[in-house]
């Protein structure tokens, strides 16, 4: 445990009261609040970590896969940015290997919505996310669409 000075004990009291104060609460239920949001705060780092895909990257998801509105068939170039790993970028959507591959590059180095919403499409990647590797995405796209869950889990039976 670590010990302060009654001085520091005092005037972290008083910043305390007076915080209490300015919100109309009493100290009690200031410092329930404050714990609250705490603990709150932990809860989403150790979320947010679960979700990392490597250092300083964290998966980006949909908040609805109806915004989903890619194309579903056809050929798709993604930008440079999202996949420079080939000189040919051109994804056949109808091939299932190739969905998967542009797939997995854009769950994994999209950085906006915009990104998410006009490459990818919702009942491809319905189809497509069994093959979905990498689990940071698996773990947050799962989490906020339980439906893909449903679709990892029917093919796995």
């Amino acid at each position: 445990m670590i010990r302060f000075p009654l001085s520091w004990k005092a005037s972290l009291c008083e910043t305390a009261a007076a915080a209490a104060n300015l919100r109309g609460i009493s100290l009690a239920a200031w410092l329930r609040e404050a714990a609250a949001e705490k603990a709150l705060r932990e809860h989403q780092e150790r979320q947010r970590a679960e979700y990392q895909i490597r250092p300083g990257r964290y998966a980006l998801v949909a908040p609805s896969l109806d915004a989903l509105t890619g194309p579903a068939e056809g050929t798709v170039t993604p930008p440079l940015r999202l996949f420079w790993s080939s000189e040919d970028r051109a994804f056949d959507v109808s091939d299932p290997h190739q969905r998967r591959e542009l797939y997995e590059a854009v769950l994994l180095e999209a950085v906006s919505l915009s990104e998410l919403t006009s490459l990818l499409n919702r009942d491809l990647l319905i189809e497509t996310w069994p093959q979905v590797y990498n689990r940071p995405v698996r773990r947050a796209w799962e989490d906020r669409h339980p439906i893909l869950r449903e679709a990892a889990a029917r093919v796995a039976a």
